[in-house]
């Protein structure tokens, strides 16, 4: 019997059981028991409670009922199992209940359902195959037609967009924030793979949220970091219009967008040119730092409108293509991991 660690206080080794009993001659089987996740948690300690001795003495009991009746012993599935020396001598005579037992380590049944999963697993992976094949293929054609001069003028950032700082601390303190209700705050960690990727971000009162909608957010505005590290910028998507620029970012928001398109702005300060130009006005303090008047300040290249949309088309493409063999990477190993379980069994 193999009982739960942490029994003993002091130590969490594990415990065994061996009942044995002379037989001169006998090839009956042994009943291995594994009993590791019976114990239950009580003040810092493991404890083998009634309900886990119930369950030791069922298998024990059945066990010597079979035996005496003369007949096989299935066993209790997850808990039991009955196994002659002839199983057990090529395992070098191992006595771990857990390599006997039917289940992730031992004589796996076979299981019907894990079957049927990993089957709608690979099944579902054509769709996906297919997706990436036509991201990859329109990628291929944005590529050639990404790699033709820009053409048009050099401008300053704040001639075509308000670069705006975050609120400071003053008007909305962290001990004010709330976990649960309120308006949705974009911190600097929020800014991942060109997105806005918050599970659970801080939320500020509605109220002040309303006194602050100068720093509300809007569709296709792009966020940069301000202070410390200067991670890749970001563009706001209609699910994050109205949410709150917080005091470590600024946010560019294109004055007319037929003058400068945002996700042009966006693919801009994310390239390696954008990323040097943002570098240039980095300073230093106790952390690196960059002001709104800097980035204003900043010169990028503005190619004519219908070039700009071009761009922009390619760009997306190349994005799309991105996301697509991202979610293929993950659908197969997911089908990957289903074949693996039906294989030895698992956690689904």
């Amino acid at each position: 019997m193999a009982l739960p660690p942490g029994l003993y206080a002091g130590t969490s080794i594990a415990t065994s059981v061996w009942i044995v009993r002379r037989a001169p001659g006998s090839d009956q089987s042994i009943l291995f028991v594994d009993a590791v996740n019976l114990g239950v948690s009580s003040g810092g300690r493991t404890l083998l409670d009634e309900g886990g001795q119930a369950d030791i003495l069922r298998a024990w009991r059945s066990f010597l009922a079979d035996r005496a009746a003369g007949r096989p012993h299935p066993g209790i599935e997850g808990l039991s199992a009955a196994v002659t020396k002839a199983v057990i001598r090529p395992e070098s005579y191992s006595l771990n209940p857990a390599e006997y037992l039917p289940g992730p380590i031992g004589l796996r049944a076979p299981d019907a359902d894990a079957d049927a999963d990993a089957d709608a697993a690979r099944a579902g992976l054509g769709a996906t195959y297919s997706r990436a094949f036509h991201c990859r293929r329109a990628a291929e054609d944005a590529a050639v037609g990404a790699s033709q001069p820009l053409g048009g003028q050099i401008v300053r950032l704040g001639d075509v967009c308000d670069v705006k700082a975050g609120y400071s601390y003053s008007r909305l303190r962290a001990e004010e924030r709330s976990d649960e209700q309120g308006v949705p705050i974009v911190l600097p960690r929020h800014l991942r793979d060109g997105r806005i990727v918050a599970d659970k971000p801080p939320r500020a009162p509605r109220a002040t949220a309303k006194a602050l909608e100068d720093y509300w957010l809007r569709t296709d505005d792009v966020l940069c970091v301000r202070t410390g590290a200067l991670t890749a910028p970001a563009i706001v998507r209609p699910t994050e219009s109205d949410w709150l620029l917080s005091t470590n970012l600024l946010r560019l928001r294109v004055s007319d967008p037929d003058v400068l398109n945002p996700y042009y702005l966006y693919a801009y300060l994310r390239s390696a040119a954008g990323t040097d130009g943002m570098k240039a006005f980095v300073r230093a303090t106790v952390t690196a730092y960059v002001t709104a008047a800097d980035v204003a300040a900043m010169k990028i290249p503005l190619p004519p409108q219908a070039r700009q949309q071009s761009l922009v088309a390619a760009l997306r493409a190349l994005d799309d293509e991105v996301v697509a063999t991202r979610d293929l990477a993950a659908r197969v190993a997911e089908s990957r991991d289903v074949v693996v379980r039906r294989l030895f069994g698992g956690a689904r």
